[in-house]
């Protein structure tokens, strides 16, 4: 028995620990294509029997609505349902700063190639609401850390699931579809009023609106990302 302990012990060691279980998988339909709307599929890995497993087609409706203003709205859904493992959840609550992000370690498990993926987890990881584009790749990476892997990534907590807890947010207003603005625009936030990416705290600065200018670089950069895709299925054998 201890000599198979051992083993696993070492096997746990070299192999690297668990970082999730799937529960089940789910496939959420595309809306019917039109020429108003370019539709970008996305992937997520839902936390199981976390709040967003309650609502998960709402938030997902409420987020795309918001990106149709910019002409722009979620094809298919693929999501994963899954338990974490403990290794994982421990290596949120205790990140090594020497190995850059601890997201990092999400991304060792089967991600698939499908982006944005994102992840909606519970409470049992830091509260955080997370977007990995490619300004923030390049900066948290460095010769000793490579954070590529996280590119087009977002991470956001069930303390994030309503708007409520967002300073100066209203109804209107949603992490989900704030995070993926990071990622389909690669922008930061702006000193305006009344913008899901507003900088400012006060009541009423932020809402479900993007302007036009915000709308325009998320068009040109999902461009050139759908652009960057179709090459790479291009160059497969």
């Amino acid at each position: 028995m201890q000599i198979i302990f051992l083993l696993m012990t070492f096997a746990t060691i070299a192999f690297g620990q668990e970082t999730w279980t799937v529960v089940r998988k789910e496939n959420i339909a595309a809306p019917q294509a039109t020429p108003d709307y370019q539709q970008i599929p996305i992937s997520i890995i839902l936390e199981e029997g976390t709040i967003w497993g309650s609502d998960l087609k709402v938030q997902l409706d409420k987020a795309s609505q918001i990106f149709r203003q910019c002409g722009v709205e979620f094809g298919a859904v693929e999501v994963s349902y899954v338990k974490l493992s403990g290794p994982l959840v421990d290596s949120m609550k205790n990140p090594n700063p020497y190995k850059g992000p601890s997201e990092l370690n999400f991304m060792k498990g089967d991600v698939g190639t499908t982006r944005p993926l994102i992840f909606l987890l519970g409470k049992q990881t830091p509260n955080g609401a997370k977007a990995f584009n490619a300004t923030s790749i390049k900066k948290l990476s460095s010769w000793t850390v490579d954070a590529s892997p996280l590119l087009n990534t977002t991470f956001i907590t069930e303390q994030h699931h309503s708007h409520k807890p967002v300073p100066g947010s209203v109804e209107s207003y949603s992490t989900l579809a704030h995070e993926l603005a990071h990622l389909f625009g690669d922008f930061d936030h702006i000193n305006e009023m009344d913008n899901l990416m507003s900088n400012f705290e006060k009541p009423g600065s932020k809402t479900g609106r993007l302007n036009p200018e915000q709308c325009k670089m998320i068009q040109e950069h999902l461009l050139t990302w759908t652009l960057k895709e179709m090459t790479a299925e291009e160059d497969c054998p």
